[in-house]
């Protein structure tokens, strides 16, 4: 007999916290998704709302809210905290340091006490590569953590505090190590992260691509239905205790394979297209992918649909949406030293 969870999905209505909560919910577990809107969005969590009245529930608060959340706590004593929420604008951190460690760090360190005042049970963690820095990929797990921005250090700090209270009040605990996850629903109007979605927006909105280098840095992408069932498994899985995973795509591309690929989806195979090259962005780490094992032995990772089907499938998605405007949200630190991109955009302006 299937036991039903209660879960609380931090993030709920962004990118992975949706997919998130509609796979649990499919599954008859009880979801409170909490989201502020900052980065995710309505319609992504809307529709749960009407198909499973009787087992989501949805509140629209800062996470780091502690007397909102300690009444959402105390109203429905979650058994599983699923922690997605989170500032990821990587490279946006150097010029708002404060809002990272806060979105980051302080309300990972909120929802872990609440959880723990409040008898979870377990707390889920999607974390992210950029806590092996520059190291020499692939980036194994065991590896020393090194986080060479502000957004990693944000990470590496809830990932050691989620370590070391575990070992105090005995919270069983999983650390997702994600690394660029792609697909439907993902923001495409955020001009700081997520390279695929924002190339599919410039070129809708017929505006240049612009790569940060020479373009020859790799990655390794995931299409988000080829993750999902290991995020399900991580979050459901019991008997799976205390392990750090890394969860993300086994072939590593560069940038400018990874444009070419999404110009062919959007416009034509082969069309030509502007395109250009930068400076590199500060801190970032020209090869950067994980190794992918422990997600094949713990989670059952496998390559369904790949990277490649997966950016046919986002393209669609993308076209069905059109063109976005630019969710634009002021850097605090708005010095010569951000990106050419980011002061072009929206004429921002800096300050001299």
């Amino acid at each position: 007999m299937v036991e039903y969870k209660r879960l609380l999905v931090s993030g709920a209505a962004g990118f992975i916290g949706s997919w998130l909560c509609q796979d649990l919910l499919k599954r008859g577990h009880f979801v409170i998704g909490v989201d502020d809107l900052s980065g995710g969005f309505y319609e992504n969590v809307a529709p749960f709302l009407q198909e499973y009245p009787h087992q989501f529930l949805f509140y629209q608060t800062d996470v780091g809210n502690r007397n909102a959340m300690t009444e959402i706590f105390l109203s429905h004593r979650p058994q599983i905290v699923v922690h997605c929420a989170s500032n990821a604008r990587e490279s946006a951190s150097f010029f708002s340091p404060c809002d990272i460690i806060y979105r980051n760090a302080m309300i990972g360190a909120t929802l872990i006490e609440l959880g723990i005042l409040h008898k979870m049970q377990r707390f889920v963690f999607t974390s992210s590569m950029s806590v092996y820095g520059n190291g020499k990929p692939p980036f194994d797990e065991r590896m020393k953590r090194a986080p060479v921005d502000p957004y990693g250090v944000s990470k590496m700090a809830t990932e050691m505090m989620i370590e070391q209270l575990a070992k105090v009040h005995g919270f069983s605990y999983i650390i997702i190590r994600p690394h660029n996850v792609f697909g439907c629903q993902q923001s495409l109007v955020d001009p700081f992260r997520n390279v695929i979605a924002i190339q599919m927006n410039r070129l809708m909105r017929k505006e240049p691509l612009y790569i940060y280098g020479d373009g020859t840095h790799t990655r390794a992408f995931s299409y988000i239905e080829d993750s999902l069932p290991c995020f399900i498994r991580a979050t459901l899985n019991e008997t799976l205790t205390n392990e750090i995973i890394n969860l993300g795509g086994k072939e590593e591309i560069t940038i400018n394979d990874m444009v070419r690929a999404v110009i062919d989806e959007m416009i034509g195979p082969g069309a030509e297209y502007p395109i250009i090259y930068t400076e590199p962005r500060h801190g970032e780490v020209p090869h950067a992918f994980s190794t992918w094992q422990k997600s094949v032995d713990l989670l059952g990772y496998e390559e369904n649909i790949g990277w490649k089907s997966g950016v046919v499938r986002m393209a669609t998605f993308a076209k069905h949406k059109g063109p976005q405007s630019w969710r634009f949200s002021p850097l605090a630190i708005p010095t010569d030293a951000i990106p050419e991109p980011w002061k072009i955009l929206h004429n921002f302006k800096v300050d001299k």
